[in-house]
C-alpha cells in the first residue's frame, strides 16, 4: 500500500514541477536577443541581451590576407579567439 500512496504522490507533484512565477524568469523571457555592439555589422537596436560572438565584424581584405597567411596553431588559436574562422566575401562593380 505505502508504494501505491507514492506513485499517487508522484503522479500529483509531477506536473508542478518547475512551475514558479519569479520575475527573475520572467526577465529571461522578456530578453531579445542580438548583438548589442554599435560597431558590428548586425547590431540590433532593440537587443537587450548577447550570446557569446553574436556580433559580426567586416574588416578589410588586408586584414583578413594577413590573418590567412600567419601561422598559428588551431590550439592556440582557439585560446585566442574560441570560435576560430574566416568567411570571404567579395563584390565586384564596374
Amino acid at each position: 500500500m505505502t508504494r501505491a500512496y507514492a506513485l499517487l504522490a508522484m503522479l500529483i507533484a509531477t506536473p508542478l514541477a518547475g512551475c514558479t512565477s519569479s520575475p527573475e524568469i520572467e526577465e529571461i523571457v522578456d530578453d531579445i536577443l542580438g548583438c548589442m555592439d554599435e560597431n558590428a555589422e548586425n547590431y540590433a537596436e532593440n537587443a537587450t541581451a548577447e550570446l557569446l560572438g553574436d556580433c559580426i565584424y567586416l574588416v578589410s581584405m588586408e586584414a583578413f590576407m594577413t590573418a590567412m597567411t600567419e601561422q598559428m596553431e588551431i590550439d592556440e588559436m582557439l585560446d585566442i579567439i574560441p570560435q576560430a574562422g574566416y568567411s570571404m566575401s567579395i563584390t565586384m562593380s564596374e
